[in-house]
């Protein structure tokens, strides 16, 4: 039998818990349907959410069919509660995407749709509320198709000619397999919908139960189980308290197996320092395993790989730890920006501390600082307890445009440029793909790296075109026979150490950018993370200054004659460093990366071509505007 486990998301009163009831009921797991707004919904477990008539905890059911397990989570739809919904995805094998079709794609909607993209989560869709006035199944594939993918087929009733035409012409195996059969296998679909090329997708009302029966034939049909191996590993997605004031560690399984009684351990980061021994990590027994269908848990010895369970006698995890041969996760996308003061008044302030680290151990986003006395703090929460490393930007900032004035005179201007570009995006790309500085990772495939690869030659052409042509010996001139000269007498260890160094600050510079991020988003401001990261490198160069070159003045530099638009080129800095902030913490480090490389070389050629800034007008040729395209394609490709 399969077993997935499958997540509902939805924008806020789309029928997502509508659809969980639905789906539940049809497959005799309740024998009544409940609702929303009677507050009866069985995966409502929550007083306050039967109370207000939202989901605001991710709550899990099993439904069982005869060939398929699945464990549903049902999410919270309010963008005020998206923290628990992004923490979801890690532990998605399949999501179902609910979208009303009274009111089509909505805001939070395409919020979702991109996190679900980002965490890499095969996706049904179920449009819902079909019996709605002016709900029209034509305009809504059509939307889905032009705001989500061209992937986007529905598969309501069953797959005739047409259909079958289009499924086919989202993937080259699918189109060879119509071309000779007239027909795509399920196997060949299945694959597809895994790799999100394909989103089936149902339209129906769950209220009224229409489309549900075909909704769940299809999931079972064309959803595939993940293959797991036999080491253990869990991923950790809640941490809550049931009634008696156990500490509930919620995980999947994502290796081997789960026993209770077993010993764990992961990574230290919060709670007790005793409870972490001298290897840097905590360890502590599992005392019970439970399996938990809405508000009803069974207690098991052991549970197999894919399973959603809640653990207890855990005190040090916390939600996006590994457990066993899982990582821990980076920090999720969707991040708090505000600062809130609360006043205890009369209430007892160690009760309330208490209480605030309880919601805290719940919900790492909320940061809770006492502050006994003094002023509001200047730095927020959310800095003060984030790493230390990521003060430390403007340093390597620094790095990187004191590195690029000492590689001039050792390697000429083309290898003093095409080297460091080399570094941001082998760095940017490495970032991505592994997490690293608290990024989120991308997992690398044949097109990101190919996308790189050819976004890289596109700089070159663009940067360096003209200097690759070759020209006859006898018709060399002047210059050119020079810089021969100059590379003959710069052959050898020197030059390759200085290639090296060259990349190596290139990486500096794309180390930057992802640390800039992650200081945005904690200090909550791109604004204030520039500010922070120029600080700290004026700090660094006045340290530089001070032990290498004293001689600094700015007598000459106030002379008159001098442009007064010289000075802005600091503004200009800050600008970048500002955007770096905004840019890598929405689309990652490599993207970042690539698009300010784009600019720069964009108006670089601009500033060359029209004599800008009082720049001696230079022809640009026909194959720099060539590597313009050419890294274009490869950053459209990197991005797909």
């Amino acid at each position: 039998m399969k077993r997935i486990v499958a997540g509902i998301l939805a924008h806020v009163d789309a029928g997502k818990t509508t659809l969980s009831e639905a789906l539940l009921y049809a497959t005799g797991q309740v024998r009544k349907l409940g609702r929303v707004d009677h507050g009866d919904a069985f995966l409502d477990t929550d007083a306050m959410e039967r109370q207000r008539g939202i989901t605001i905890f991710t709550e899990p059911a099993v439904i069982a069919t005869p060939d398929l397990t699945i464990t549903l989570l049902d999410t919270p739809g309010h963008v005020d509660f998206s923290a628990e919904t992004e923490r979801t995805l890690a532990v998605l094998d399949y999501a179902i995407l609910v979208i009303s079709g009274a009111d089509g794609i909505q805001g939070h909607t395409e919020t979702l749709w991109r996190l679900l993209n980002r965490y890499q989560v095969p996706t049904f869709v179920f449009v819902n509320k079909m019996d709605s006035p002016g709900a029209d199944k034509t305009q809504l594939l059509a939307q889905l198709k032009k705001r989500f993918s061209d992937g986007c087929v529905d598969f309501t009733e069953p797959i005739d000619g047409e259909r079958m035409e289009e499924i086919a012409m989202q993937n080259e195996t699918a189109m060879d397999a119509y071309l000779d059969t007239e027909t795509v296998p399920d196997e060949t679909i299945r694959a597809m919908i895994a790799r999100r090329e394909l989103f089936p997708c149902y339209f129906g009302s769950a209220l009224k139960m229409d489309g549900i029966e075909q909704f769940v034939a299809g999931f079972e049909r064309f959803a595939q189980e993940p293959q797991y191996n036999g080491e253990f590993g869990a991923r950790i997605y809640k941490v809550s308290h049931d009634a008696q004031g156990n500490r509930l560690t919620w995980l999947k399984v994502t290796g081997g197996e789960l026993k209770a009684k077993m010993m764990l351990s992961g990574t230290a980061h919060a709670g007790d320092v005793d409870a972490v021994a001298e290897d840097g990590q905590w360890h502590e027994k599992a005392d019970q395993v439970r399996v938990y269908s809405g508000a009803k848990s069974t207690t098991v010895d052991t549970v197999p790989a894919g399973t959603i369970c809640a653990v207890t006698g855990l005190t040090q995890t916390f939600p996006g730890e590994g457990l066993g041969m899982e990582r821990d996760a980076g920090s999720p996308v969707l991040q708090p920006v505000l600062t809130y003061t609360l006043e205890p008044g009369e209430c007892d302030i160690h009760k309330c501390l208490v209480a605030l680290r309880e919601l805290e151990d719940e919900d790492p986003l909320l940061h809770v600082v006492w502050q006994l006395l003094g002023p509001y703090p200047l730095i927020p929460a959310t800095a003060a307890n984030g790493p230390w490393w990521m003060w430390f930007a403007g340093v390597f900032g620094v790095t990187f445009l004191t590195g690029n004035v000492l590689l001039l005179p050792k390697l000429g201007s083309l290898k003093t440029v095409i080297m460091p570009v080399t570094g941001q995006i082998v760095m940017g790309l490495l970032i991505d793909a592994f997490g690293w500085f608290g990024t989120t990772a991308q997992p690398i495939s044949p097109l990101r790296i190919a996308g790189a690869a050819i976004t890289l030659v596109g700089f070159l052409l663009a940067v360096a075109g003209p200097n690759l042509r070759l020209h006859p010996a006898g018709n060399r001139s002047a210059e050119q026979v020079d810089d021969s000269a100059h590379t003959s007498r710069t052959q050898g260890s020197a030059t390759v150490l200085w290639s090296c160094a060259g990349i190596a600050f290139g990486m500096c510079s794309a180390v930057q950018t992802a640390l800039l991020g992650k200081l945005g988003v904690a200090l909550g401001s791109p604004v204030k993370a520039s500010l922070a990261s120029f600080a700290v490198g004026l700090i660094s160069l006045a340290i530089v200054v001070a032990f290498v070159d004293r001689t600094y003045s700015l007598g000459d530099a106030l002379k008159k004659g001098n442009p007064w638009w010289m000075w802005v080129g600091g503004l200009l800095g800050a600008t970048l460093v500002m955007c770096n902030a905004y840019l890598s913490a929405h689309i990652g480090t490599g993207m970042t990366v690539m698009l300010v490389l784009l600019g720069q070389v964009g108006g670089g050629l601009l500033v060359d071509r029209f004599g800008l800034l009082g720049v001696p007008r230079k022809p640009v040729a026909g194959i720099q505007y060539v590597g313009v395209l050419v890294a274009i394609v490869g950053i459209v490709l990197k991005a797909m």
